[in-house]
């Protein structure tokens, strides 16, 4: 299986992550932190595991998510505040690499 974080928004990058191992009839979960829009039912319609919540919300099921992957393709859009911005993405980017690091560890990861 692979993990594709952000991809069911209008993230082109994660979109096409996950519609390439799609159409290689890989197994394939995404998760955002958005309602799902069309592409979160059309990928889930293809076969795709969908998963709505903000990652900080759910970093117990992030661990359960990353202890059997292939591989973790994470592509942050960064919070550009300058009173929050610099906080709300490291809590992002540690919450994340945290669930990576647990055993096992994840063979692959994307991580910009």
């Amino acid at each position: 299986m692979f993990v594709v974080l952000g991809c069911c928004g209008g993230q082109y990058r994660q979109r096409v992550v996950a519609e390439t191992l799609l159409s290689q009839r890989r197994r394939v979960s995404v998760r955002s932190a958005r309602r799902p829009r069309q592409g979160a039912e059309r990928r889930r319609r293809r076969g795709a595991e969908v998963s709505i919540g903000d990652v900080e919300a759910w970093p117990a099921a992030l661990e359960r998510e990353f202890a059997a992957p292939n591989g973790v393709y994470v592509l942050f859009r960064p919070n550009l505040r300058l009173d929050t911005g610099a906080r709300d993405n490291n809590r992002r980017e540690s919450t994340i690499a945290t669930a990576i690091r647990r055993p096992p560890r994840v063979p692959n990861v994307v991580l910009l």
